[in-house]
């Protein structure tokens, strides 16, 4: 049975989703990793209820998932990165102002 998917995408490179279990809760999870510009490996992760319900809904979701989930996945990564870059930005502004 499949457990990556990897896509590749013309205006985000690497795409990586991954079915896995979340290491501390053992819940089942979505794992969507991208590498924005200037940046380690980011990850998006998505987690289910730790049950039989949980498990299959993870399943569907992995079986499911194609290029689309993967360009709105790699859009939320790029956008919290871009998000955070910017915070970081300006409270080493601040901290230099004062």
């Amino acid at each position: 049975m499949a457990f990556a998917k990897l896509y590749e995408l013309d205006d985000f490179g690497q795409v990586l989703l991954l079915l896995d279990q979340n290491e501390q809760t053992g819940q089942p999870e979505l794992r969507w990793m991208a590498q924005p510009p200037g940046c380690g490996v980011c990850s998006y992760n998505v987690h289910l209820v730790n049950s039989e319900d949980g498990q299959s809904a993870a399943h569907a979701a992995f079986e499911k998932a194609g290029p689309e989930q993967a360009l709105t996945a790699a859009f939320l990564i790029f956008a919290e990165v871009k998000t955070a870059k910017s915070q970081h930005e300006s409270l080493n502004k601040t901290n230099l102002d004062t």
